[in-house]
């Protein structure tokens, strides 16, 4: 089975919480022998200072759309074979060969964004965590708090 891997939080942000456990996530995929994976990253550059050190072995570009509005849109491109899609940020791929995964890093955009930014990142996460496989908090509090969420949005924990 193949794992592909959506890099879009590099592009997102220049650092962060989110893409340290990106990094760190991806760094020890890169170099697992006999496993297949795949990384997706954008076409713009990058200047996120994380991915500036990384050097990856499997990577493809996403050709559709710019990064603006696409960040927002499922992941589009082909996953040809039974494979782990994990976005690195809200998405996923409606692939029927996709077994989608998604990761909760904190709840900044909860707590500190408001107005249209605030609808759009909770409608994004929501639409995420429903069309998961399987869901990662990176912590017991960020669990204990989106089980709130879980609970409303009619998901099993």
């Amino acid at each position: 089975m193949k794992i592909v891997f959506d890099n879009i939080i590099f592009w997102l942000q220049r650092s962060g919480g989110g893409s340290v456990y990106w990094t760190e996530l991806i760094k020890r995929f890169n170099n697992l022998e006999g496993i297949d994976v795949k990384f997706y990253d954008e076409k713009e550059n990058c200047n996120n200072i994380f991915r500036k050190e990384i050097k990856l072995k499997n990577v493809s570009i996403e050709n559709f759309l710019h990064l603006k509005i696409r960040r927002y849109l499922n992941f589009r491109e082909r996953i040809e074979e039974k494979s782990i899609f994990h976005s690195s940020y809200f998405r996923v791929s409606k692939s029927k060969n996709a077994i989608n995964v998604t990761t909760i890093h904190d709840l900044t955009a909860e707590k500190f964004t408001t107005g249209l930014g605030r609808f759009v990142n909770y409608h994004q996460k929501k639409h995420a965590i429903k069309n998961s496989d399987g869901i990662i908090c990176i912590s017991e509090n960020t669990k204990k708090i989106y089980w709130s969420f879980f609970q409303k949005w009619k998901i099993k924990k």
